[in-house]
């Protein structure tokens, strides 16, 4: 039965809605992808860079902590009596730091006129400097100290020599970090000698030599836990590299991203701020040529005259903010070097746009899929109802007339018309015929009733295969006579027992002989053949009903057994049926661990076979009782 054209047009344009619905919603969740990745990334890159720069003035806080605890007191060159001094505040920053050890050494140089400059190192334990040779790693440092200290004190800084009255007091010198070393390096300055004075016996410079070891161990690895771990592991690969030409590794969290193979996300110098009027003080130390970004302004800044006095600002040299001590404009800073863990923040991006991309899209075939479900359990309900429309219609064919019969016959009988004892006993066989079917097209339809509801119970016992066929047969036999059909059958001996319920199995196959009949057409031939098969190394019984009719068409195998279906060939040549033997055929076969199945040709004939398993074969137990439904074939008819 088919639907009316306009429900037809109607449903395939609701597919079409549907489907454009669909494919408009994959279209903007691709292109919202898009936009939320690129705002992602930005969003990354911004935490990256503020993650780095935290970890830079977090390393700076640290050296600046160790500065303040050195420089607190007078800014004078510590002599013998302020070596004490020294050493006491270095064991206070020791108490409070949370890495004593940081501090390998400090140091102090010494010009003396005439000779070169003598490093004395700090004994802790005396609270005295201690004359020491230079260590081989501060040769450079060395040489620039002793080309830098005449310049401080017989030379007059630039922006003394005019301005000194109006820029007051000389200011302090900043704290330098030598990073090659590494070292902190700062000036000391005798207030009451200033500068231009000429050159104190005592010591010039506090060298403060740091452990790369807890630098390399201890402070970098925290600080890159700090800002660049997620919650179990790094979010981001972080290097620390050095200043020398060979871009030496001072810390590594992954070694591929030190050896240069792969490009990071972002790189930072870790010392050595913008350049602006700190740089001044700086350039005098490390004379040379201007640095990169030296602006004109800066310029402007250490001409001899200095600014004009309305522009003229403090010099602002912070006492704990680091400078880089360069040898020359091209030296190289520590620089921090990140990438993401997943090779780099672009792959990272593109992983998350895949993954958002997978979800979204994954949601949208689930709604595709319930709604293909949805359409399809519609089309499936609405062809049930119209199988359920041509089942009342059959149903009240099959009915009316066995009803109008028997209608007939009994009013024939009640005017007397039929009298002699012939038409009588022939009157009484067609009511009773009648009667009979009508008892088993109501019994069929309470069947398949019990059977949906599982209501039907089946006693299991072994039986011979013979004794089944030869049950439908005989009960089928009355039918078989009057269709004038015969019959090719040989009972087969010796063939395994079957585990059934008798009396449901030999309906089922009796619904398969009439089948057979009723559609055998012309040739008026049934044969029925019983034989032992393999399936899938189970042994099993099959039931071969045969038939030389009309045939099923390929296009109704597929439905022949579902309930109430009936092909439309059977239905315009007017042949009466319910469409439920064959459904209640295959629920019995089921229920006993078999199965139905069916090979057919139009014009030729049909086959249907009845699969049941051997009694030792079977996964169903002698003895049992079976409810309809409870038992799942594994096999599905052809």
């Amino acid at each position: 039965m088919k639907l009316p054209a306009k429900e037809q047009l109607l449903s395939s344009l609701a597919v079409l809605v549907l489907i454009a619905i669909l494919a408009a919603l994959a279209i903007v969740q691709y292109r919202w992808s898009r936009e939320v990745s690129t705002a992602t990334g930005d969003r990354m890159l911004a935490n990256l860079h503020f993650s780095m720069m935290g970890m830079r003035e977090d390393l700076g806080r640290e050296l600046s902590g160790l500065s303040l605890s050195l420089q607190s007191g007078a800014d004078s060159p510590p002599g013998t009596g302020t070596a004490l001094a020294y050493a006491q505040r270095l064991t206070t920053w020791k108490r409070t730091a949370s890495h004593p050890e940081l501090v390998s050494n400090l140091y102090g140089t010494q010009d003396v006129a005439g000779a070169p400059s003598r490093l004395l190192r700090l004994d802790p334990g005396s609270g005295r400097f201690e004359p020491v040779e230079w260590p081989a790693e501060f040769t450079r440092l060395r040489q620039r100290l002793q080309a830098a200290s005449p310049d401080f004190n017989s030379g007059r800084p630039r922006w003394e020599r005019e301005d000194a009255q109006r820029l007051g007091p000389p200011p302090h010198f900043p704290w330098l970090i030598e990073e090659s070393i590494p070292a902190l390096i700062h000036l000391q300055i005798d207030p009451d000698q200033g500068y231009g004075r000429p050159p104190s016996p005592a010591a010039q410079w506090i060298i403060v030599e740091l452990s790369t070891q807890v630098l390399r161990e201890q402070i970098l690895p925290e600080l890159t836990q700090r800002y660049f771990a997620g919650q179990d592991q790094l979010t981001y690969d972080v290097a620390v590299l050095g200043p020398d030409e060979a871009n030496q590794v001072l810390y590594t969290s992954n070694s591929q991203l030190a050896s240069g193979k792969t490009s990071p996300d972002s790189r930072m110098n870790l010392f050595g701020p913008p350049l602006g009027t700190q740089a001044l003080l700086a350039m005098r130390v490390n004379p040379g040529p201007p640095p990169s970004g030296f602006t004109s302004e800066d310029r402007r800044l250490s001409e001899p005259h200095g600014p004009r006095e309305e522009e003229a600002q403090p010099l602002g040299f912070g006492a704990f903010h680091l400078q880089p001590f360069r040898y020359t404009a091209q030296d190289r800073d520590w620089e921090l070097v990140v990438r993401h863990h997943k090779g780099s923040l672009e792959a990272a991006l593109a992983a998350m746009r895949r993954r958002h991309l997978a979800i979204s899209f994954g949601v949208l075939l689930v709604l595709a899929l319930t709604m293909a479900m949805i359409l399809h359990a519609s089309r499936r309900a609405q062809r049930l109802a119209a199988l359920q429309m041509d089942f009342v219609a059959g149903v009240s064919h099959e009915l009316r007339t066995p009803l109008a019969v028997i209608s007939s016959a009994a009013e024939n009988l009640a005017d007397g018309i039929v009298e002699d004892k012939t038409r009588l006993m022939r009157y009484g066989k067609v009511i009773g015929d009648q009667t009979r079917q009508l008892t088993r097209l109501v019994e069929q339809i309470l069947l398949f009733a019990a059977t949906r509801q599982h209501r039907q119970q089946y006693d299991l016992v072994r039986v011979p295969p013979s004794q089944i066929a030869e049950a439908a047969l005989a009960r089928s036999a009355e039918m078989i006579r009057g269709a004038g059909f015969t019959v090719a059958w040989e009972p087969t001996v010796d063939l395994p027992a079957v585990l059934v319920d008798l009396p449901a199995i030999t309906d089922c196959l009796q619904n398969l002989i009439a089948n057979a009949i009723k559609y055998g057409g012309e040739a008026r031939w049934l044969g029925v053949h019983v034989l032992l098969a393999s399936t899938k190394g189970r042994r099993e019984i099959q039931f071969k009903i045969e038939d030389r009719g009309i045939g099923i068409g390929s296009a109704d195998l597929r439905h022949i057994f579902d309930p109430f279906y009936r092909s439309p060939a059977v239905r315009s040549a007017q042949i009466h049926g319910t469409g439920l033997g064959l459904a209640l055929a295959k629920n019995i076969a089921e229920a006993m661990g078999g199965r139905l199945s069916v090979t057919s040709k139009l014009g030729v004939g049909s086959t249907f076979v009845l699969h049941l398993p051997c009694a030792e074969d079977s996964t169903l137990r002698a003895g049992v009782s079976v409810p309809t439904g409870d038992y799942e074939s594994e096999h599905t008819s052809r």
